[in-house]
């Protein structure tokens, strides 16, 4: 008996029969200790999104204490434990980000606005990150309200004074362009941007790596 044991035991530990074998922490749970250990403050798991049978990453939504109502975009490695990134410091500079844009866009037109929307990728970024920083890391994902009853010369002079500003501040933004009546963009604010872009664009125009636009059309 004591020599069937000794056979039996290191297959008995190593099966964690013995109760010694340490559980994985599920990914939900290893996003939500990574947010709150790297921003010191609560967050709440929300939903896994994307992901592909196969695929080692692993993408979920959490809220935060701060901004309960948005989704905050975090991604992982199952090859690489412990590393993670999220797009937290997108809603955490959104507020001086399109601030930064507005003043842009304020020189080139007063009636414009201007709102920047995160984007829905893992930033190499912290809270020590600045909104202009966390502008010039990439693409801005920019939302443009323009006045209808321009001529599409005026608009598209306008649109390059635009990008000539934003590259002064090594800013590349990726834009989609509505038209609007001056009435209606009176109206248009941070608060409701989102329902007023709904339904067709009326142009797209993006910046490359070197700050000119590699899309540039109106509809």
């Amino acid at each position: 008996m004591k020599k069937i044991l000794r056979i039996l035991l290191p297959f008995m530990i190593l099966m964690g029969v013995t109760g010694c074998m340490t559980k994985s922490v599920p990914a939900n749970e290893q996003m939500v200790q990574y947010m709150e250990s790297k921003y010191g403050e609560s967050f709440t798991f929300l939903e896994y999104t994307g992901g592909k049978f196969g695929d080692s990453t692993f993408n979920g939504f959490v809220s935060s204490e701060t901004f309960p109502d948005a989704k905050i975009f975090v991604t992982g490695d199952s090859k690489k434990p412990g590393v993670f990134s999220d797009n937290y410091v997108a809603f955490l500079q959104n507020e001086a980000a399109c601030k930064i844009l507005q003043d842009l866009a304020g020189e080139v037109d007063s009636r414009w606005k201007v709102f920047c929307t995160p984007e829905t990728v893992g930033l190499p970024m912290d809270r020590e990150t600045s909104a202009l920083e966390y502008l010039q890391n990439g693409a801005a994902l920019v939302t443009l309200f323009l006045p209808s009853g321009e001529s599409q010369e005026q608009c598209d002079a306008q649109m390059e004074q635009f990008r000539q500003k934003l590259w002064e501040k090594s800013i590349r933004a990726d834009m989609t362009v509505f038209l609007r009546s001056d009435d209606a963009l009176t109206g248009i604010n941070r608060d409701n941007y989102r329902s007023e872009s709904t339904g067709s664009y009326d142009g797209r125009f993006a910046m490359d790596q070197s700050g000119e636009f590699v899309t540039a059309r109106w509809r």
